[in-house]
């Protein structure tokens, strides 16, 4: 009797899981909802675990997120990194006097991405290829829009100071950039480690600590916020366009209550607000825009000397690319013929005495024609 009453239960139990619906659980900033049609009791565990484990989010600002219990789906999709998608930094729109600034900057030393860029320090870019319009709730699509938000949710609002100029490059590219020294507000300084790393480079840490496979921005290990002012043919002009910047420029600050997912469709395309990330632990919740909205101080369309700045750039890069292609393909199938083993079985001997019978064969073929041709001109 008890086996059959252990049977009934385990059947209501599977019953169960298996007519469920749709479940809805809170993670801060937003509510999230996951509907699942009927499906074997161990498919919706997996998605259920994995769900639940990615809505944990860590206190303060370490970016560390613990994924000792997660179980990632074996069918799990994997998304490809795309340089028309970018997290970043902008100064907000409510700061007109800084957009003016740093506009007026970028327009007098010709930056080829006027219209393309706004102003910003690119955290995660290029970034994944993340779709806000999928229906399938709990995709990879949503669960990597969640691990943006909790990111975001661990830094508080920072102010950020342009107060300096940088630049790098080399005999064939120059660039120069405004840097954003970032500190906290008032409010929000309470440690020593946080006058110690500076609130933007633990924001992008936080990030990264989420999104590993976008490390693009990191360079030897390190994260250097910068803000592209614009693109020259070679450093030399990069240097002279920063002397004649600090002319003029004084610092600008803004704080920063929030970052940015943009996305550009097509190559003549503009970087548009595809959602707005709060910081810190707020009321405010991630906004998804769909379509993407322009931020409000853009240009409407790219002016021509813009376009000629952007393609002449872009002739510099492929020319660039091909050569550094062309390179280390060539080294690569050499590299590949040096390790593949050889399918001759001769000794040296055998080989040398091939070597000398083709050399006299050519020689023979080349006296053959040389007379046949002298019969024709006699």
């Amino acid at each position: 009797m008890r086996r059959d009453l252990n049977r009934f239960t385990t059947s209501i139990f599977l019953s169960g899981i298996l007519s469920v619906r749709a479940f809805t659980f809170v993670s801060p900033p937003f509510i999230y909802s996951i509907r699942y049609q009927a499906v074997p009791s161990q498919q919706l565990l997996r998605r259920t675990m994995a769900a639940v484990s990615n809505s944990k989010s860590a206190g303060g600002c370490s970016g560390e997120r613990d994924d000792s219990d997660k179980e990632v789906p074996e069918d799990k999709p994997v998304l490809t990194k795309i340089h028309t998608m970018t997290v970043c930094m902008v100064p907000p729109p409510q700061y007109t006097s800084v957009w003016e600034a740093v506009t007026r900057l970028r327009t007098e030393q010709k930056d080829p991405g006027l219209f393309r860029w706004p102003p910003h320090v690119n955290l995660l870019y290029p970034f994944l290829d993340v779709k806000i319009t999928d229906e399938h709730e709990g995709s990879i699509h949503q669960e990597k829009l969640m691990l943006l938000a909790q990111a975001t949710e661990q830094c508080e609002p920072f102010r950020v100071s342009l107060d300096s100029f940088g630049q790098f490059g080399g005999k064939s590219r120059g660039v120069l950039w405004l840097r954003p020294r970032s500190f906290e507000l008032s409010e929000n300084a309470d440690s020593t480690e946080r006058d110690v790393v500076e609130p933007l480079v633990r924001l992008q840490s936080a990030l990264f600590q989420h999104f590993p496979e976008c490390a693009d921005q990191i360079k030897q290990g390190n994260f250097t916020p910068h803000m592209t002012v614009s693109h020259y043919p070679s450093l030399e002009k990069a240097v002279e366009g920063q002397a004649h910047a600090e002319t003029w420029w004084s610092p600008k600050e803004f704080d920063v209550t929030e970052i940015y997912l943009l996305k550009r469709v097509g190559d003549d395309g503009q970087f548009q607000i595809m959602a707005t990330l709060p910081l810190g632990r707020t009321e405010k919740q991630m906004q998804l825009h769909d379509p993407p909205i322009p931020f409000p101080d853009m240009p409407m369309e790219e002016e021509e000397w813009v376009r000629e700045e952007r393609m002449k750039m872009k002739v510099r890069r492929n020319s660039k690319g091909g050569r550094v292609s062309q390179s280390r393909s060539n080294r690569n199938q050499k590299e590949r013929r040096d390790k593949m083993p050889s399918r001759s079985t001769d000794t040296p001997e055998v080989i040398a005495q091939k070597q000398a019978e083709r050399t006299a064969k050519r020689e023979r073929l080349a006296r053959n024609a040389a007379e046949t041709q002298a019969g024709y001109n006699s």
